[in-house]
């Protein structure tokens, strides 16, 4: 981390004395619609510049790169764009990364998107998804598609509420099979003006995954790496895996508002998970929400966890795409090394015994200039259980800075590993811009991601990649 931050450093001071930058889109770029309904706006990302990308060898590779990430806004509907071509400074050819699957022609269309989500009565985005939660998060929380960015991931999200009945909905990737999430809640008891009754929220959800990337445990001893092919002639002590099939989890839920007002709320909740074949986890938690003026707004979370054997809860976490598949090396009782296979299934069936957790969350949102969201879990008695989310994003056309800094780690021992914890069980995204000139602004991308790693047409684990790339936004009238 102090590496890193050294280069965050270097590349501030080489943003500003440079003029010939490039925007890099990240897919965790977020929008700022106008707060007037019905008013068109737009935002114009566009560049050329040197970036540098660390290819499958783990060699940098320099490419001179042209941008185009418009965004339009019209009332609730928002759309943005994406075209990124990255021609190679020795070779000449374009990169190859960018335009080798459907996905990357689908992503033209980075999102699509009607209203705000938890702000109105219809929520519907197309495209990358950052950090959906289902529900309260039991089963589905922060999850995100964007965490490779050379195999990008069209996912769709969806809420409606109206007259106590309330309709969420997920998908991670529509091209193919594989997360999904939705729920349904309704309200039994109508709203009523006397306090003493509040109104009785419950609510059923499924989520699941699709895909056979994943689905293997070792059968013979489960949580211990495994090999995917039949062991070699003579190689003993280590296992083959099996195909457990598709992974299903049924939630129960049912929330009762303490105190409702229009400026603050206060809800307690129960929660009940089943994972099928597996164990069921218990939840029990309060959720406040505070609103001030000027479109400012507070979201708290706390919970206490109760979890079976073989049952982890928020299982479709932020880094999910990394946990469901990776590469190991094990060694067999003669000391041969092999290439082995771990999952986050095979996990799950080791998990022996009843264990404590809990789990924090905070939102701050200020209009949609400013956003902090944070959380953090932990498994009282399992070693390396902890889980650190943290995303913050500021952007307004009235200020001459843009922020957005993205950090997520698992297996946390301690509070040391948030900076010094192992290079794989981390991502960390910034992107920063100033304004140096009235229509002109100046700044980098640094962005961490895990690019799939496939044999025969199968994701058998995902390796880290890093790029640097320069940003230049321009603001033009139409």
């Amino acid at each position: 981390m102090t590496r890193l931050l050294r280069v965050v450093f270097g590349l501030c001071l080489g943003a500003g004395a440079s003029l010939c930058v490039a925007q890099i889109p990240d897919s965790t770029t977020f929008h700022t619609p106008p707060d007037t309904v019905q008013t068109y706006n737009y935002d114009l990302d566009f560049g050329v510049g040197f970036s540098r990308i660390e290819n499958a060898a783990g060699k940098n590779e320099r490419f001179l790169t042209l941008a185009f990430m418009p965004e339009f806004f019209y009332g609730d509907v928002s759309i943005g764009l994406l075209l990124v071509l990255r021609r190679h400074m020795r070779t000449g050819n374009l990169r190859r990364e960018d335009f080798n699957t459907f996905s990357d022609y689908l992503g033209l269309i980075r999102y699509v998107q009607y209203g705000e989500e938890d702000e109105a009565p219809l929520y519907g985005r197309f495209g990358v998804l950052e950090y959906a939660t289902l529900g309260y998060g039991q089963q589905i929380n922060f999850y995100t598609n964007t965490t490779s960015l050379d195999d990008p991931k069209h996912g769709l999200a969806f809420q409606y509420e109206d007259k106590g009945y309330q309709v969420e909905a997920m998908i991670g990737n529509l091209p193919a099979s594989g997360i999904f999430g939705v729920r349904a809640s309704y309200t039994p008891i109508p709203h009523t003006t006397r306090r003493r009754l509040q109104p009785l929220v419950l609510g059923i959800s499924l989520s699941g995954d699709l895909s056979a990337e994943g689905a293997f445990i070792n059968p013979e001893a489960p949580g211990q790496p495994f090999l995917l092919d039949p062991p070699p002639a003579g190689t003993t002590g280590v296992g083959q895996g099996f195909a457990d099939g598709r992974l299903f989890i049924i939630g129960l839920d049912a929330g009762l508002p303490l105190h409702t007002t229009e400026q603050a709320s206060l809800l307690s909740y129960f929660e009940l998970a089943k994972i099928f074949d597996y164990g069921m986890g218990v939840a029990l938690g309060a959720r406040s929400t505070w609103r001030f003026p000027e479109r400012r707004r507070l979201d708290v979370q706390f919970e206490q966890r109760l979890l079976g054997k073989q049952y982890l809860p928020n299982y479709f976490d932020a880094l999910y795409e990394l946990e469901r598949v990776q590469q190991v090396r094990l060694e067999d009782e003669d000391g041969e090394t092999l290439e082995g296979l771990d999952t986050k299934r095979n996990r799950l069936a080791a998990q022996r015994g009843v264990r404590f957790g809990s789990y924090a969350a905070l939102t701050f949102r200020s209009g949609h200039i400013f956003r902090l969201q944070t959380s953090f879990e932990r498994v009282w008695n399992r070693a390396h259980s902890g889980w650190f989310h943290l995303d913050t994003r500021l952007r307004s056309r009235n200020l001459p800075l843009h922020l957005r800094l993205v950090y997520d780690r698992i297996n946390l021992r301690s509070f040391n590993d948030l900076f010094n914890g192992p290079r794989d069980e981390a991502l960390f995204r910034v992107s920063l811009a100033y304004r140096f000139w009235p229509f002109i602004m100046l700044g980098f991308d640094y962005q961490q991601s895990f690019e799939p790693v496939k044999a025969e047409g199968v994701v058998i684990g995902r390796v880290k990649r890093q790029r640097i790339e320069p940003r230049v936004q321009v603001v033009l009238a139409l």
